[in-house]
């Protein structure tokens, strides 16, 4: 593989249980309506390939990941889909989406605003994958609400509401994001190395990092590109979902609220690195999650952004609060990153030599007082497009920066 022989970090200067495998099929409130000729709204094929020939000649350092192409929409409950009346009075308003050759598909909502009684769910075309019910606790200031992805070219939605709050409702979908890439089976480089590894593997140095591997996450910015964030705690250890990534991963005060955050994204069993299995996709799942996000910094000269989320943290990602230094001497001897390259599986890689400071732009030339760190190799595994925004920590498994390019 083609390996990257320098990193730039910037610098902070300031601050169980085994379960059987089952598969479950959702039942929608009201399957009939689903089959309606006027339920269906349906967009033109696209061509995968030639989408992502596109992508792979626009892809660089510096630039996120892009997955999926955006399709603007003005669907509202107004003018698609169709209602149906229950026995008890009750409304339910059904919108089936087909986009031919989508991988997943990923939805955009500008306006987003239930009533107390209304319940809204999201279904894969085969209904193995269910979201919802979203209620009226979902609701943002922001208005906006985002999905995670669902598999598959068709989405089905079901809203349920009593008529008499109809006229509170507002929901109008914006964006359908079609996956051309086929996101939840991307292959990288095989020279990574999973965070599942551990002593039992010959990996005994993966260990002291476990519970910095917990912090990390995949997110994806407008449902369409992708890269690595990190939770982070704050001096007030308040738990606060604070979360970093990289600058020109383009999260911006407007579109914040489209972040979705993906935890504990990594395959369950180690794959060796130099192995073909290492290079193929694991068995990672993408269905615990968060959306939506509130922007508070942001550095493009030293390539920071800092978000909160809008809800708190689902108990079931067991989230870790990374801690950090704001030591100005460069990290020697050890670095570690924990990534999702090229939006993959978490893995983790390590560096045994020393940084120093360095300036984005001048190649691995060491400039002092430089506000980026250079990892000048990397002894097990690398980074890749979608690794941006990943946390570098010492050897205390303390965050120092942040990944750049």
């Amino acid at each position: 593989m083609q390996l990257h022989r320098f990193w730039w970090i910037p610098l902070f200067f300031a601050l169980s249980v085994n379960l059987k495998a089952q598969k479950i099929t959702y039942q929608p409130i009201y399957e009939a309506a689903l089959s309606n000729p006027n339920a269906l709204f349906e967009l033109p094929a696209l061509n995968n390939d030639s989408l992502m020939q596109a992508e792979q000649s626009q892809r660089r350092p510096g630039r996120p990941n892009y997955f999926a192409q955006a399709i603007t929409t003005n669907l509202s409950p107004e003018n698609a889909g169709s209602w149906n009346k229950l026995k008890n009075g009750d409304l339910v308003w059904s919108l089936s989406i087909r986009s031919p050759n989508a991988r997943s598909l990923n939805l955009g909502f500008d306006q987003f605003l239930l009533p107390p009684s209304a319940n809204l769910y999201l279904y894969s075309g085969d209904f193995n994958t269910r979201i919802g019910p979203l209620t009226a606790h979902d609701n943002e200031e922001h208005l906006a609400w985002w999905s995670p992805m669902i598999a598959g070219k068709v989405l089905h939605l079901q809203l349920r509401i009593k008529s008499a709050e109809l006229p509170q409702l507002r929901l109008r979908l914006r964006r359908i994001n079609h996956d051309f890439a086929n996101f939840a089976t991307t292959n990288t480089d095989n020279c990574f190395l999973d965070t599942g590894c551990g002593t039992e593997d010959g990996w005994t140095i993966v260990e002291k990092y476990k519970d910095q591997i917990r912090s990390v996450v995949l997110i994806t910015i407008e449902g369409i590109r992708a890269c690595t964030a990190f939770l982070i705690n704050n001096t007030a250890n308040d738990c606060r979902p604070y979360f970093l990534s990289a600058f020109h991963c383009d999260v911006t005060p407007s579109d914040a609220p489209s972040v979705v955050v993906y935890w504990n994204y990594q395959n369950s069993y180690c794959r060796q690195p130099g192995t073909v299995a290492s290079g193929n996709p694991g068995n990672g799942s993408l269905n615990n999650f968060n959306t939506g996000a509130t922007y508070r910094a942001g550095y493009q000269p030293s390539d920071f952004v800092l978000l909160e989320l809008d809800d708190p943290i689902p108990s079931s990602s067991q989230a870790y609060f990374a801690g950090w230094s704001r030591e100005a001497t460069p990290p020697q001897d050890t670095v570690v990153c924990v990534h999702h390259p090229d939006g993959a599986e978490k893995r983790i890689s390590f560096a045994f030599n020393d940084t120093y400071p360095g300036i984005w732009g001048n190649g691995n030339q060491e400039v002092p007082n430089g506000n980026h760190l250079i990892v000048p190799d990397w002894s097990v595994g690398s980074t890749e497009v979608g690794s941006s925004g990943a946390p570098l920590f010492n050897k205390q498994g303390r965050i120092v920066g942040q990944l750049h390019g």
